[in-house]
């Protein structure tokens, strides 16, 4: 959960938007920016053509991305949605939960969670410019 305590999103005074899974499924989104840029308001891309990353409230992000309430310190130009349960976004001042980081917000990936019984299937899509994805989905 985006505010590191079991308090409803309803009952927060803050800024927080959720995209879940259904959303990413039903839209196809294979990458974190084409979720938060199509789907969450402020969240804009770069004005650098070069740069893969996102801007909140005209924030880099780049440091500020969190993988279930712990900070990602790997390479972020492209993070896939194939595991993913949702995506928070916790913006402006109140980002600051989280320590030290800039006032745009941050972005925390909830990784699926596995089920009693396992439920599996596969997909395939192809697109543009030779993309072929394939991903197991595990629910």
């Amino acid at each position: 959960m985006a505010t590191k305590d079991n308090i409803f999103i309803l009952q927060y005074p803050v800024s927080i938007q959720v995209v879940p899974r259904e959303v990413l499924v039903d839209q196809q989104i294979i990458s974190v920016r084409d979720a938060l840029v199509g789907d969450v308001s402020s969240v804009q891309p770069p004005t650098d053509p070069f740069y893969v990353g996102f801007t909140i409230r005209d924030f880099d992000v780049f440091s500020s991305v969190y993988r279930d309430d712990l900070r990602v310190l790997l390479d972020q130009s492209f993070l896939d949605t194939a595991n993913l349960q949702s995506i928070e976004v916790l913006k402006g001042p109140a980002a600051m939960l989280f320590g030290h980081l800039e006032p745009g917000g941050i972005v925390n990936l909830v990784v699926k969670r596995p089920l009693d019984t396992p439920y599996y299937w596969v997909q395939v899509q192809p697109g543009s410019f030779g993309l072929t994805r394939t991903t197991p989905q595990g629910r």
